[in-house]
């Protein structure tokens, strides 16, 4: 198994859309073939920060996924540099 992680940290005026942006790239995941689990948390020290937890299968899988991902991106006005 490999787990991944990562996070983001929303601007306080677009934190709703970036977690409903997050939320569709999950929940889309979660169909992909190898997901065993991918969630997204908020950070209890820093409530914008999202935080991305996901478990693969195998290489393979998380392979396929970063070459055919349909991922959603937050605009970049929406987070921090």
């Amino acid at each position: 198994m490999i787990v991944v992680t990562g996070s983001v940290v929303a601007r306080q005026d677009s934190f709703d859309e970036v977690r409903r942006l997050s939320l569709e790239h999950v929940h889309r995941s979660r169909k992909e073939p190898g997901c065993i689990s991918h969630a997204v948390h908020v950070d209890c020290e820093n409530a914008l920060r999202l935080v991305f937890i996901e478990q693969w299968a195998n290489g393979a899988a998380l392979l396929t996924r970063v070459r055919y991902s349909s991922l959603t991106v937050p605009p970049r006005s929406s987070v921090e540099p």
